[in-house]
Order: C-alpha cells, then sequence, then structure tokens
C-alpha cells in the first residue's frame, strides 16, 4: 500500500475547507508534522482531521495516529502518522475474532 498516495489525498481534503487558512507538511527526523493555520479551536480542528483521516482510510487496513505538538500564532502543529497495523503472530488463547489459527 503506498502511503504517499494516503497523504495525498488527506492533504487534498483538508485543504478543500473553508475554515483551513493554511496548511503545510514537513518531514523532520523521519516524523510527518502537520502545520494548520486556521480561526478554528483546537478541539474543532482535531475533530476536522479526523473526519478528513477516516474518509481517505476507508475501505483500506490503515491507521492514523494524530499527536497534538504545539501551537502559535494561530497554526497548529501535529504530528500526523499513518501506518498498517502489525498482524498476530501467535495465538495467545482467548479466541479472539482475527486469531492466527483462522488464517488460511
Amino acid at each position: 500500500m503506498d502511503l504517499d498516495l494516503v497523504w495525498t489525498d488527506f492533504l487534498r481534503e483538508l485543504r478543500s475547507q473553508d475554515k483551513i487558512e493554511n496548511l503545510s507538511s514537513r518531514t523532520y527526523s523521519g516524523f510527518p508534522f502537520l502545520y494548520v493555520k486556521t480561526p478554528l479551536s483546537r478541539n474543532q480542528l482535531e475533530h476536522l482531521l479526523k473526519e478528513a483521516a477516516g474518509l481517505v482510510m476507508k475501505g483500506k487496513q490503515l491507521h492514523a495516529d494524530l499527536v497534538y505538538v504545539r501551537t502559535f500564532a494561530q497554526t497548529y502543529v501535529y504530528r500526523v502518522r499513518f501506518y498498517v497495523p502489525l498482524r498476530k503472530m501467535f495465538c495467545c488463547g482467548n479466541g479472539c475474532i482475527d486469531c492466527i489459527r483462522f488464517s488460511t
């Protein structure tokens, strides 16, 4: 799965929002950071980010990790990461529905 396409769709979805004035992403030490300038509150912005992430992840086996870092001059900084979840490699004996015993 190409996560660059997921990122492109995610940024396109956010740029289509009226309340976002400026949007950029930068990578530092291998971690992607999202810089969002908006008049929205932090809670409203996080809701908007989660909705956009949900739209681009729909139908894919992906998870999103959104971590607030800081705010300066109405610009919010988030560490955003899309990742493929790890699959279990052993049976724990709890009868999980995704147990490795049931895979073919």
